[in-house]
């Protein structure tokens, strides 16, 4: 294969559980094996500063977080992952593998928190900084296995929400999926692992195929 440049941003989705982090996982050791420059990394999170919001976000004693002030957190963190990972390497060619992206936050904020969209959508944007994925990937699950397969060991904030709340976010995701069936690409997450990431990774192989 051939190096991507410029560089390509697809980021994944879906809800807890779902298996993005599994997927996003496997296809970064395919794509990396396959001599693509490519790199995989996460949000919240991607910077030691956005590490350092993901601990505090997904904390159980965050639970008594606003919910304005959780978005803010989330933006925060977004902005500097923008301007210290994606942005560089989109320039730099690079094929990155994002899980979680702008859709989460709207799936959770928006639809699940009741935050005002007219009010998130122009911050969300200046977080970041005119940056958009040219696909994302929605893992769909039903929200009853996202609670049939959590751990109680590893609990954390969001694990700990309700059947109703999980059902609003996939909603939330699907909704915007709609919005823009052009450029999601829907993938059942109760298949097998494997089907999983060959669906994925010949859905991104056919984007590759365009540049």
């Amino acid at each position: 294969m051939s190096e991507i440049n410029p560089g390509i941003f697809i980021t994944f989705e879906g809800g807890d559980k779902s298996g993005k982090t599994t997927l996003v996982s496997s296809l970064y050791e395919y794509f990396l094996s396959s001599g693509i420059k490519v790199i995989s990394t996460r949000e919240p999170g991607g910077t030691d500063f956005g590490e350092r919001i993901r601990q505090v976000l997904k904390s159980r004693d965050a639970e008594n977080i606003d919910p304005w002030t959780e978005f803010f957190l989330l933006c925060a963190g977004r902005c500097q992952h923008i301007v210290d990972v994606i942005s560089p390497k989109l320039k730099d060619g690079y094929l990155i593998l994002c899980d979680r992206f702008t859709a989460s936050t709207f799936a959770y904020q928006h639809y699940g928190r009741g935050l005002s969209l007219e009010a998130m959508t122009p911050i969300e944007a200046i977080a970041r900084k005119r940056v958009y994925p040219g696909l994302t990937i929605l893992l769909d699950i039903d929200p009853r296995l996202t609670i049939l397969r959590r751990s109680e060991v590893e609990l954390d904030k969001f694990d700990q929400e309700s059947l109703v709340f999980h059902q609003v976010v996939r909603e939330g995701y699907l909704a915007q999926l709609q919005q823009e069936p052009r450029r999601w690409f829907m993938i059942d997450a109760t298949l097998s692992p494997e089907d999983v990431f060959q669906k994925a990774r010949d859905k991104i192989l056919e984007l590759l195929k365009q540049k």
